[in-house]
């Protein structure tokens, strides 16, 4: 079974041209009751990415979930016990590489670890970036952390010697390779692969832009809503897109295929609301426990707001601002959004990224008698 590739920093998940991939992780459910466990197939795969030991993330793991670890070196299982969804064990991934992965200065991934005594004799973790030259002290680690890091280190010298964006690689290599390589020839080994990683991220980065071709096609298949779906199902997983980025995905195509703005959004309502909420059948599924229905109303809140927040962009790139109180009427009529989504977006009033703060604050006044008018009405589409 394979595993998309996502985003190594949470932060960039709408960034299609960031460069760090990971990954994600998988999950396997097995036996029942008081056995239940969750075993992660491919967690070698996603500690080699990170540069990062799997023994600390299964320690996070453990610390995280509140539930018993356990590695078979037999069958090469690294498990944890309890039933756990995928998307929960992503966040919590996700979480470890804040702490553990991202330079604290320039965000940066392509960090190594080190453990050093201070002068009481305790360890004390310091992390150096490759890319900002930064060199820090990881002051806010928990205990249980620092010591796993320190055994990892102690059992692994040769860990604390590797440096730069090579370091997964080079991890990947001692483990295939094992004790026959020599350093040199690993060294040489290197070159033609890094080589190969460049001209895949150029490759990458000359790719015509998702929105592009989704604009084409909308106007290729005008009034084919199924054929237009399923085009941008394709350009979804052809270009590692995150849930999150269908509606940015529909709406900018919508910015290039049609004159009209406010009009293209009442043609591609049904493909809007598509990627801009969960279906009532997985939102209120009867069997799904109470962490998962929290964690799929917490994924349909993540979609209203990345809509919301990519017609505010568009309103100030390409409209006017105030404009921006029509688009979330017409979407709020045609069933995309909800009336407490827009509500809760409105009330935290924190300015989407690339629009200037004074300009989100005379969006938000603009929007304010559609909220007053949502409160006074109760009015919530599904």
């Amino acid at each position: 079974m394979t595993s998309s590739m996502i985003p190594v920093d949470p932060d960039k998940r709408d960034d299609i041209y960031y460069r760090y991939k990971m990954p994600a992780i998988q999950t396997k459910v097995e036996g029942s009751g008081n056995g239940i466990k969750t075993v992660f197939p491919n967690i070698h795969d996603v500690c080699l990415a990170i540069n990062r030991p799997e023994e600390v993330l299964m320690k996070y793991f453990q610390s995280e979930f509140g539930a018993q670890r356990t590695v078979s070196e037999k069958d090469d299982k690294f498990l944890i016990m309890g039933s756990h969804t995928e998307e929960r064990v992503q966040e919590k991934v996700y979480d470890f590489i804040r702490q553990f992965v991202l330079c604290r200065s320039c965000r940066n991934p392509e960090t190594q670890l080190s453990v050093e005594r201070n002068k009481k004799g305790a360890p004390q973790v310091s992390m150096s970036c490759g890319a900002c030259g930064k060199s820090m002290k990881l002051e806010d680690l928990g205990a249980r952390y620092v010591t796993a890091l320190a055994t990892h280190f102690a059992k692994n010298p040769q860990a604390a010697l590797r440096k730069g964006a090579g370091t997964a690689e080079a991890r990947k290599k001692d483990k295939a390779q094992q004790e026959e390589a020599a350093a040199a020839a690993a060294a040489k080994l290197a070159v033609p692969v890094e080589k190969h990683v460049i001209m895949k991220s150029d490759l990458q980065d000359t790719r015509e832009a998702p929105q592009e071709v989704l604009a084409r096609f909308m106007r290729q298949c005008e009034g084919d809503y199924e054929e237009i779906l399923r085009h941008s199902m394709e350009l979804m997983s052809t270009y590692n897109l995150k849930d999150k980025m269908g509606p940015l995905l529909v709406l900018n195509a919508i910015v290039i295929a049609e004159k009209e703005f406010m009009a293209g959004l009442r043609r591609h309502t049904a493909l809007l609301k598509r990627f801009s909420t969960l279906p009532d059948s997985v939102l209120y599924d009867a069997s799904a426990d109470e962490t998962t229905k929290t964690e799929r109303q917490k994924r349909k809140m993540q979609l209203q707001v990345a809509a919301m927040e990519e017609c505010a962009r568009i309103c100030v790139q390409h409209l006017k601002p105030e404009q921006l109180v029509v688009a979330l009427f017409v979407l709020f009529i045609e069933g995309v959004l909800e009336g407490e989504s827009i509500k809760s977006w409105h009330n935290e009033g924190k300015p989407p990224s690339k629009v200037d703060p004074a300009v989100y604050a005379e969006m938000r006044e603009a929007v304010e008698p559609l909220v007053v008018w949502l409160d006074g009405n109760k009015c919530v589409v599904a």
